[in-house]
């Protein structure tokens, strides 16, 4: 006859590893997806090209343009129930956005891209990022990195720190087809650092891929409206020599990032 205490043991030891086995399985907030995000630049609701476009500026002048790009830091989600300012889920930790060689409309279409793999399951209400070097990253050297990090490069060692962002390209002051004037302006200073919140109701799946698309509009960089305006008739170049212009970029800069 077989012993029914044996019996009952038996079928708790079974219930006990069941239930340890199912501890250890992730719980359904710890799953995981992925985060697609797309920056795209244009100028004045135009596809930003590099190099043999050209864009109708204020005051008659017309602009060429070979380089623009600057860099975010800290890019994360806002979980629901986190605080806007200090909680997040950092994807990024400092990237360089740069469209030097969007040559083409199907290239500025594509955009440039930044895959984040493996990013916690759940519901969020925003995002928030710096445009520029956020000081701890600020205070390192490209010496620290090795190469091809987005840190082993544009920096200014006399100033002992890093160019934040950059415009490179050629103005036509008079409308008459000549755009010799060369166009050069870098800012870089930890005042010139800004911190964006993009309020908006999101969700990351698990095993699907959650897509993000920021726009820039380079025109907003350089103007703030017909009346204020970078006017290349009188500067044609700066590297964060004036304050007033490159704070005037910086914030642009900001400003002129929007999330779709």
């Amino acid at each position: 006859m077989k012993n029914p205490v044996y019996g009952v043991v038996l079928l708790m030891a079974i219930f006990f590893l069941s239930t340890c086995n199912n501890d250890n399985e992730k719980p359904a907030e710890a799953l995981e997806g992925d985060v697609s995000i797309t920056f795209k630049a244009g100028f004045k609701g135009q596809p930003l090209l590099m190099y043999d476009d050209t864009y109708d500026y204020e005051a008659g002048m017309s602009l060429r343009f070979q380089l623009f790009q600057f860099y975010i830091s800290h890019l994360s989600l806002i979980s629901e129930m986190a605080d806007t300012v200090n909680g997040g889920e950092e994807l990024v930790d400092i990237a360089l956005v740069s469209f030097k060689d969007i040559t083409s409309q199907q290239l500025a279409e594509e955009g440039i891209v930044i895959e984040i793999k493996d990013v916690p399951a759940g519901l969020y209400k925003g995002i928030k990022l710096g445009v520029g070097v956020s000081d701890d990253f600020n205070m390192t050297q490209p010496g620290d990195y090795a190469a091809g990090h987005p840190l082993s490069d544009n920096y200014w060692t006399a100033a002992t720190g890093y160019i934040f962002s950059k415009i490179e390209g050629n103005a036509d002051l008079n409308g008459d087809g000549d755009y010799s004037e060369k166009l050069t302006f870098h800012t870089g200073a930890s005042q010139l650092y800004n911190e964006k919140i993009f309020i908006q109701d999101m969700q990351v799946s698990q095993g699907s891929s959650l897509n993000l698309e920021f726009n820039v509009d380079l025109y907003r960089v350089l103007a703030q409206n017909s009346s204020e305006f970078l006017d290349f008739r009188q500067l044609t170049q700066d590297h964060t020599n004036d304050m007033n212009v490159a704070g005037f970029i910086a914030s642009n800069l900001a400003n002129a990032l929007s999330l779709e």
